[in-house]
């Protein structure tokens, strides 16, 4: 009775087990990991036995045939297992790098312009999600200009060797902006064979402004703020070279404290820079 129940069973059951085994044990793994997904085949291994194999009267393997499909059965179990394992830590590599790094690492399809992914520091950065910058036409999720950019993107180099930097102000969810950096490269994508666009943005608004910051001393004056002769023969050097062209004059004027010298005698320097301030000042509301 058990053995024509067996015999019935393993005709009907045997290829649609097969067929169902693998994508369970995949999701096994993908629940449980490496440890789920080896006790569900070791549970499944007492199913060989009875459904798998030719019936026998026992559920012990005797035959040599039998004990090499088991242990076939148990090889490539283990090997979806290790591989769906190896996957997932690569993949969650992958996740900590481009969640946990302040730049924000895209993909965009060359052809489309859409963006299909931008990683989570987007938030930070700009105050958009992800959803909502893929959302985007790509002149409002990057810019204008860089969007022109984009579009004649040479087509004869990938990689390394067909590398853009563009530093662009973008604007962030709240109406303020943002400096940010941008590197980009065309790539090839070896599994769908479709030319996409990977970059990388990142936040250079801290040094632009030290930048400005260092270029603005360079060419003022640090006391009265005022421009400094640097300035000041890089504008008339301008403002010659229009009126040689438009056949034109330029003014300039010469201003000079009187007794300037006595303020700095009888109330010392300290005075005497509060004053050069307040001229300063009164010279540029002028």
């Amino acid at each position: 009775m058990a053995l024509a129940l067996q015999s019935r069973l393993w005709e009907s059951v045997q290829p649609l087990a097969f067929v169902l085994f693998y994508p369970a044990l995949v999701l096994s793994s993908w629940i449980g990991g490496r440890v789920g997904g080896t006790v569900a085949m070791l549970l499944s291994i007492g199913l060989v036995a009875w459904f798998f194999m030719a019936p026998t009267h026992s559920l012990l393997i005797s035959e040599a045939d039998d004990m090499g499909r088991v242990l076939s059965f148990a090889a490539i179990g283990l090997v979806i297992i290790y591989a769906h394992d190896r996957f997932k830590l690569s993949a969650e590599h992958y996740r900590n790098v481009t969640e946990n790094i302040n730049d924000v690492v895209w993909v965009l399809d060359a052809d489309t312009l859409r963006l299909r992914y931008v990683s989570p520091p987007v938030l930070r950065q700009l105050g958009y999600s992800p959803e909502e910058i893929m959302a985007m036409p790509i002149e409002a999720a990057l810019t204008p200009v860089l969007a022109e950019r984009l579009r004649d993107f040479p087509a004869g180099r990938e990689g390394l060797h067909n590398v853009i930097t563009e530093e662009v102000a973008q604007t962030c969810k709240d109406g303020s902006s943002v400096w940010t950096e941008i590197v980009m490269s065309r790539v090839t994508n070896p599994r769908t064979g479709k030319v996409e666009i990977h970059g990388v943005s990142r936040d250079i608004t801290e040094r632009k402004q030290a930048e400005e910051r260092l270029r603005h001393m360079a060419q003022h004056d640090a006391l009265t703020d005022l421009p400094n002769r640097i300035l000041f023969d890089e504008h008339l050097g301008v403002s010659l070279a229009a009126a040689r062209r438009d056949r034109t004059t330029v003014g300039l004027m010469f201003i000079d404290l009187d007794r300037f010298k006595e303020v700095n005698d009888t109330m010392g320097h300290r005075i005497g820079d509060l004053l050069i301030r307040a001229v300063s000042q009164r010279l540029r509301q002028a």
